[in-house]
């Protein structure tokens, strides 16, 4: 069977049955995670091997809403993109991104205070500085607005604050080079604690 057509029946199968294929075609399991990736970061406006390759420079990876839809795809479609990167190397990755007509632009006040205010949280802004973040930049393309949020670990791992999510669901995460799924049995039957 010609490579592009394998590549076309796996564009749409979750983890599990991808790392099955891997073991039969070892770049094929890759290429598709990859591919997924690259399509989801040019989605965002940003050039994809080039991000990738600070994604890696600065041992960054995307979580949340993205990463879901790259191991599990057809469950949602990330309104944003949530990068985690260690301590210290959020502005490394925040100079790129406004070097590539990304601008940064701040939010009128932190969950913790709106919770106080209205005893409500806010689905927008759902972060949290007691869940092992240092600091979040947030930033928005100036043509097409598509939003980046920077979410720097306080850790010299990025993983740490993943750890803290609300749900199982989206304790998940893509680096430059690889895809973890840290619950799969329940992420993969669709649910999630």
């Amino acid at each position: 069977m010609p490579y592009e057509m394998q590549r076309d029946i796996t564009k749409d199968m979750n983890l599990p049955d991808l790392t099955a294929i891997a073991s039969l075609v070892p770049t094929l399991a890759r290429d598709t995670i990859h591919a997924r990736l690259t399509s989801l970061l040019a989605s965002q406006h940003l050039d994809p091997e080039g991000f990738l390759e600070k994604m890696a420079e600065t041992n960054t990876v995307l979580s949340g809403s993205g990463a879901l839809e790259i191991i599990l795809p057809g469950t949602c479609t990330p309104g944003d993109l949530d990068l985690y990167c260690p301590r210290d190397e959020g502005q490394t990755l925040s100079s790129y991104l406004e070097a590539n007509s990304f601008n940064k632009y701040e939010y009128s006040s932190t969950s913790i205070e709106r919770r106080s205010e209205d005893g409500q949280s806010d689905d927008d802004e759902h972060y949290d500085s007691r869940n092992g973040i240092k600091s979040i930049i947030r930033l928005c393309h100036e043509a097409h607005g598509s939003k980046i949020h920077i979410i720097e670990s306080l850790s010299l791992s990025p993983l740490v604050p993943l750890f803290f999510f609300h749900s199982t669901v989206v304790m998940n995460f893509v680096s430059a080079t690889a895809a973890v799924c840290f619950y799969p049995e329940l992420t993969f039957q669709h649910k999630g604690k």
